[in-house]
């Protein structure tokens, strides 16, 4: 981890077996990498970078993004699965891909729809209830 105000390295340690292809951060001072070795683990930032929690995906982790306390995870088959960002429980998943993995996703500025698009060449749209 690079501090950009100081320009000084400030963590390196090896945190997944796999590559690391998503990382987000959260409103609560956390960072959240998604790996292909099919985990997320939650860095908090105040404690010195330790990792407070870790959570199993079906298949490597390719985007994330947050919505309020929820961290929602597209998969490398298909699956987005959804992460409550204080337990690290999966409360839901969602078969969103017909074929390969959920590459991108956007949340709307309301916070009420998530867009997702992946390698069967098509978009999804979901509404947040």
């Amino acid at each position: 981890m690079h501090d950009m105000r100081t320009n000084k390295l400030v963590f390196c340690e090896q945190l997944h077996r796999g590559a690391v292809n998503t990382i987000v951060s959260s409103l609560s001072n956390n960072i959240f990498t998604g790996s292909a070795d099919r985990s997320i683990k939650k860095i908090d930032l105040v404690r010195g970078y330790k990792i407070s929690s870790q959570m199993k995906a079906t298949e490597a982790v390719y985007e994330m993004v947050q919505v309020f306390n929820l961290t929602v995870a597209g998969c490398g088959d298909g699956t987005i699965l959804t992460f409550d960002n204080d337990t690290g429980e999966c409360l839901y998943g969602f078969g969103v891909m017909s074929k390969g993995a959920v590459r991108c996703m956007k949340v709307t500025d309301d916070c009420s729809k998530l867009i997702c698009a992946g390698d069967d060449n098509n978009a999804m749209v979901l509404k947040f209830a």
